[in-house]
């Protein structure tokens, strides 16, 4: 018959001891593991792209972040968003008790298909939310073609 032998991993008696846990974070990622962050690491709007037999429309939710601050351009067929969410904290000897939205620079990229006519593209700012509208070439719509019944 074969013994069983119990085996314990050399960090599970660290776990146990008092700060234990947060011992064994910092020495897999260092020193500085638990120390909270001097600036968030920056965000990305949420977009939804939706299509219809005419168009291909984009919606970015861009809460907090004026429309001077948000730049739209389209070069050989990719859209890109780029903006910037500023912090909103009154003077530099706030103290910051609870950080959760995030703030910074952002950019978006996004293919658009060829059917698209860059000539027509329009964008509008309304509440907050970009709505990009991408009108489709006459050739992607395609057209019904009647048939003539011949006698």
């Amino acid at each position: 018959m074969a013994n069983v032998t119990r085996y314990v991993p050399s960090l599970l008696p660290s776990m146990l001891e008092p700060d234990g846990f947060n011992s064994v974070l910092r020495r897999f990622f260092g020193e500085n593991a638990l120390e909270p962050m001097a600036a968030p690491l920056g965000w990305i709007p949420p977009c939804e792209i939706t299509e219809s037999k005419d168009e291909l429309v984009l919606m970015a939710e861009l809460p907090g972040i004026s429309p001077e601050d948000v730049h739209l351009s389209l070069e050989d067929d990719v859209l890109t968003l780029r903006g910037e969410r500023k912090s909103e904290t009154k003077g530099q000897d706030a103290k910051v008790h609870l950080l959760e939205r995030s703030y910074g620079s952002f950019a978006r990229s996004f293919t658009l298909p060829r059917s698209v006519d860059a000539s027509r593209v329009r964008a509008e700012w309304r509440n907050g939310i970009l709505t990009v509208t991408m009108p489709k070439t006459a050739i992607a719509k395609g057209r019904v073609i009647d048939i003539a019944v011949q006698k």
